[in-house]
């Protein structure tokens, strides 16, 4: 059940920060769970709990909220491609295969993508925000893998990008345990045959504690 819209009073307790958040929250659950199609002001309003204008004042055009959904969707889905710190990675390649795997098969993140790129063609300022998320997706993707010690080469790592959105594309189709389970079986084959091709990154140098210097003999003592 979503909250009622505010009155003038209860929003005059709240920063305009919280409020602009609160509007850009909603407009993403909107995309993310209802697609493109139901990303209006009156939905949005209604799921924020908040009047109207409030949303015409913080975003007057719907460029300027796909905009602010793409910003606010960027760090979140490339995350969740690709991890954040290396010190969150999984420890092996392999679990991180499965960690992308599981990502991948949420269609919700997936739909956010499907609906950025179909706004973009009625907008093509989008297509640049596309673009730099397509950059910034590789860069995570090529740090994640070479604390692993791989090394793709960059045709390479866009054909990992490119199987990865494609088969999320072709999960969120389907939407089934059926295709959730062929994504999976698929993405880890190829990405193991992509990997199996690449070049290895240089294994980082290994100190070696030096083995402690041999204790001096005792002079011989001679007894008569």
């Amino acid at each position: 059940m979503h909250a009622q819209p505010c009155t003038s009073a209860a929003i005059a307790g709240k920063t305009k920060a919280d409020v602009k958040a609160r509007l850009l929250n909603a407009a993403v659950e909107v995309v993310r769970n209802e697609g493109i199609h139901a990303l209006t002001q009156a939905r949005v309003s209604s799921v924020a709990g908040l009047r109207q204008s409030h949303l015409t004042y913080y975003y007057p055009t719907r460029k300027a909220l796909l905009t602010a959904i793409a910003e606010a969707c960027a760090e979140i889905t490339v995350c969740n491609m690709g991890n954040t710190e290396e010190a969150d990675l999984p420890p092996s390649l392999a679990q991180y295969f499965e960690f992308v795997a599981a990502k991948m098969s949420d269609p919700s993140l997936c739909r956010i993508l499907v609906a950025l790129t179909y706004s973009s063609e009625e907008d093509a300022s989008l297509k640049v925000w596309m673009q730099d998320f397509r950059r910034r997706a590789l860069q995570r993707f090529r740090k994640s893998l070479q604390h692993y010690g791989v090394a793709l080469t960059e045709s390479q790592l866009a054909m990992f990008y490119a199987l990865v959105t494609g088969l999320s594309v072709v999960h969120l189709s389907e939407s089934t345990e059926q295709s959730a389970r062929e994504l999976r079986r698929l993405f880890l084959l190829a990405a193991k045959q992509l990997v199996a091709l690449a070049p290895q990154a240089a294994a980082p140098a290994v100190r070696r504690k030096k083995a402690p210097a041999p204790m001096p003999k005792p002079n011989a003592v001679c007894l008569d």
